[in-house]
């Protein structure tokens, strides 16, 4: 299995680009959002597009809204649905060790299933 999940983490490495906000909406006067994203999946997500490194911006299970962020550049490439299908928080992450490693508002916590580690939104923690 983790030599699987690694090629599914190195096609879409090929595939990752810079974060962009072209066809963007605005949900609110402060939070602009892609056109592409879809409503949050739950509460501690409302409002949220992601962070500087794109922790937190919603995401669907297949959907490819994490793709425009480069995980090799630190990005939050992964969609957590797309590799957890225990987690009722679908937004995009990244894996980290510590809680600088995922940008503002958000912090390093360890999946409970797999005790792997991985960037949430401090509102999220505990979902």
């Amino acid at each position: 299995m983790p030599t699987i999940v690694s090629l599914v983490l190195l096609s879409w490495l090929a595939a990752c680009g810079s974060p962009s906000t072209d066809n963007a909406v605005n949900n609110d006067d402060d939070v602009v959002c892609p056109a592409d994203t879809p409503p949050p999946s739950d509460q501690c997500l409302e409002g949220n597009c992601g962070n500087d490194l794109g922790v937190g911006r919603p995401c669907t299970k297949g959907g490819g809204q994490c793709d425009v962020f480069n995980l090799l550049a630190g990005e939050a490439g992964i969609c957590i649905p797309d590799f957890a299908d225990n987690t009722r928080v679908h937004c995009c992450s990244k894996p980290c060790n510590v809680d600088d490693d995922c940008g503002s508002d958000a912090v390093c916590a360890a999946d409970p299933v797999t005790e792997r580690l991985g960037c949430s939104p401090t509102a999220c923690v505990g979902r």
